[in-house]
């Protein structure tokens, strides 16, 4: 059970990784802000 959870982890994390780094890529090259976007 210890090895099918190691497993998973090592899995979901650079998964999770790669998802924030492909949306903060995308965020940052969308034209204007869109934190000021949602202050307005």
């Amino acid at each position: 059970m210890f090895r099918y959870i190691l497993r998973r982890l090592m899995i979901a994390v650079p998964s999770l990784l790669g998802i924030s780094l492909v949306l903060f890529t995308v965020l940052a090259m969308a034209p204007g802000d869109p934190f000021s976007e949602l202050v307005s």
